[in-house]
């Protein structure tokens, strides 16, 4: 696999953000796993439906949705949930079982097919900078230091790498206890988002944390590891202020940590929104018809319905 640093344009991309409810969606996709063991397609598409109530932004339950409903006759169903994701501009890889190569033999599906191959088309022109070739390397995490040494973190393997102006080499500077979700530079401190969750390949689900941490740019030494509290958080994002104070967001409650400069500690930001005020929220209209759309069947006789999917 070739990893490629991209320097102008951009494809457009419809990403996922996960929500709150870690346990749900958890026990949801595992009650989903059970019931397409024993072909149950009604059980199977009430466990997708709960899973994408607790993740309401992800594409993949979505997709997974579009296979229950083909598995369970509902074509029509399928193919408004599908029409759905391509008026919003996303793209969906809908291959890799029978059901959607029934699916794309629908006379219906071909416009829709059509909407989301343009939807995948490049918004502009772009073109790679630097290219490195990496099986086992799968970067979420950029930066450049004042010198424009490039640093890449992993969120599969944990490594940290870098590579000087024009190399084409990527050298490991540490291997991180879990996935690097983002890096950030400072003089010769590296400070990272990492996760042993998701894509991690040592993920561990009964232990799950989120830290960010600190290492020697040089040598790869820790230098620190402050570990949120909450049993269910997923760092993302990660800003390093001119003062020091360190900010991450959790990628599935709406709050940000905040850490003081020269402290060892994360807490939540004050005013940031908690878990439980964000239950009691609306979810935004997005959420609202990505994952509660009423589906409308039609009939041979024309009627339809606004069953929820």
């Amino acid at each position: 696999m070739q990893i490629a640093i991209i320097a102008a344009g951009a494809a457009a991309l419809c990403l996922s953000a996960p929500a709150l409810g870690q346990t749900g969606y958890q026990e949801s996709m595992a009650a989903a796993g059970q019931a397409f063991e024993d072909n149950d397609w009604p059980a199977l598409n009430q466990a997708l439906d709960n899973a994408q109530a607790a993740r309401p932004y992800s594409l993949y339950i979505y997709r997974n949705r579009i296979l229950a409903l083909m598995l369970a006759g509902r074509q029509s169903e399928a193919l408004a949930l599908t029409d759905d994701a391509a008026a919003r501009g996303c793209t969906l890889a809908l291959t890799g079982h029978p059901a959607f190569d029934d699916l794309a033999a629908l006379p219906e599906f071909a416009p829709i097919a059509a909407r989301m191959e343009a939807n995948a088309a490049p918004s502009g022109s772009a073109s790679a900078t630097r290219e490195f070739a990496d099986a086992a390397l799968l970067p979420e995490a950029l930066a450049f230091d004042k010198k424009q040494t490039l640093y890449v973190g992993s969120v599969r393997n944990g490594a940290i790498l870098s590579a000087k102006p024009k190399h084409q080499r990527l050298t490991k500077i540490v291997t991180a206890p879990g996935g690097v979700f983002d890096i950030e530079i400072r003089s010769d401190v590296l400070w990272a988002a990492v996760n042993n969750q998701l894509v991690y390949e040592n993920a561990d689900p009964d232990a799950p944390f989120a830290a960010v941490m600190r290492f020697d740019a040089r040598t790869g030494a820790v230098l620190g590891d402050a570990r949120v509290s909450e049993n269910e958080a997923l760092l993302g994002d990660l800003e390093v202020a001119k003062d020091g104070t360190v900010y991450a967001s959790d990628s599935l409650t709406p709050r940000l940590y905040r850490m003081a400069p020269g402290g060892d500690a994360l807490g939540v930001r004050p005013g940031a929104l908690g878990e439980e005020e964000h239950r009691r929220k609306k979810p935004s209209p997005f959420c609202r018809r990505l994952s509660r759309r009423p589906v409308q069947r039609r009939y041979g006789d024309g009627r339809r319905d606004g069953d929820r999917q």
